[in-house]
C-alpha cells in the first residue's frame, strides 16, 4: 500500500535487540524464545526460498471457541520492519492477562526474503499483500507468500475470528494512517482503539486523497484493494485493519508504537467477553 515497488535502504538499528532491523536470524531466534515463554505453539506454515513463514498460536485449540480470537500479522513488505519487531516487543513485555483472556496469534514475518534485504517485494518481485481478492487491480494472483496464506485460510480465519490487524509502515510519510474494515457504515470502536494507539505517538495524515484513497482523520475506511485484510473481511472476519506507521520517523519509536497497537487490539479483544466467556456476535 505504501512506498516504491522495490527499494533497499541501510538497516536501522534496533536498540532493544542490539541488532540491525534486517537481522532475520536474530528475529526468528527471539521469536522462538518468546513463543516458549508465552506457551504459544510455533509452527511453519510454509517456506519461501530458504525461509519459513511462522505462525505463533495458542497451544490449546479448544480455547478458540471459548475466548475472543485476534490475529496480528507483520512484514508483508520487507522495508517495513517495525511491525515485526513490535510483535517481538509485545511478546516480551505484555501483561499476562492479555494472553489469559483472549486468544492471540501472530504471523510475525510474512515476507522474509524482502525483510532480510530491506526491500518491499519478495525475491520474485511479487507484492505479498496483493492478489487476495478477484477485484484486485494491482496483482491478479497472490504471491508465493500469499498462496501459503490462502492455503491456510480456514485456520487463519478461526484465529482471526474476532479481529485481524496487519502492521504496516509508509516509508514516505511522517504521519500515520489506517485502512480499516468493520460491519458498520462508519468506523467503530475497533478502528478508534487502533487510531488512539497510533495517535499517542504520531500525528494523523491530513484529510484528503492518499494515493487514490480518501483519508479522513487518518482513516481510510472499507477500501477494497485486494489485500489480505480485505480478503479476511469479505470472508467473514468482522473487523480487520492495516495500520501504517510513518517510516520517516525513528525506528525505535515505531517499534514502540506497533507494540502499543497490538496492546490496544488485544484489550479490545479482551472486552468482547462476558463473565469470562466470549460473547456471541459481539
Amino acid at each position: 500500500m505504501s512506498g516504491p515497488a522495490a527499494i533497499a535502504r541501510p538497516a536501522a538499528w534496533v536498540e532493544a535487540e542490539r541488532c540491525p532491523a534486517t537481522d532475520i536470524e536474530h528475529l526468528y531466534r527471539e521469536l522462538g524464545r518468546a513463543a516458549s515463554a508465552r506457551a504459544l505453539q510455533l509452527e511453519t506454515l510454509g517456506t519461501v526460498g530458504a525461509w519459513s513463514i511462522l505462525l505463533l498460536r495458542p497451544e490449546d485449540d479448544a480455547l478458540v471457541a471459548l475466548r475472543p480470537n485476534l490475529l496480528i500479522a507483520a512484514g508483508f513488505h520487507g522495508e517495513e520492519p517495525a511491525g515485526c519487531w513490535g510483535i517481538l516487543r509485545f511478546l516480551k513485555s505484555a501483561p499476562a492477562e492479555l494472553f489469559e483472556q483472549a486468544n492471540l496469534s501472530f504471523l510475525p514475518l510474512v515476507n522474509p526474503t524482502g525483510f532480510r534485504l530491506g526491500r518491499r517485494r519478495n525475491d520474485w518481485d511479487e507484492n505479498p499483500n496483493q492478489g487476495f481478492c478477484p477485484a484486485s487491480v494491482y496483482q491478479p494472483q497472490p504471491s508465493r507468500e500469499g498462496a501459503i496464506l490462502v492455503a491456510q485460510l480456514p485456520r487463519l480465519k478461526r484465529l482471526a475470528g474476532d479481529g485481524f490487524v496487519s502492521l504496516h509502515e509508509d516509508i514516505e510519510q511522517d504521519t500515520f494512517y489506517l485502512f480499516t474494515f468493520e460491519c458498520s457504515d462508519e468506523p467503530g470502536p475497533f478502528t478508534r482503539a487502533l487510531y488512539e494507539a497510533e495517535r499517542a505517538f504520531f500525528e494523523p495524515h491530513p484529510d484528503g486523497v492518499l494515493e487514490e484513497y480518501d483519508v479522513k482523520d487518518g482513516i481510510v475506511y472499507r477500501a477494497c484493494d485486494g489485500t489480505f485484510e480485505d480478503r479476511l473481511f469479505h470472508e467473514g472476519v468482522p473487523r480487520t485493519a492495516c495500520t501504517e506507521t510513518p517510516g520517516m520517523r525513528d525506528i525505535n519509536m515505531r517499534i514502540e508504537a506497533n507494540a502499543a497497537i497490538i496492546t490496544r487490539a488485544a484489550e479490545f479483544a479482551k472486552s468482547l467477553t462476558s463473565n469470562g466467556q466470549r460473547m456471541v456476535n459481539p
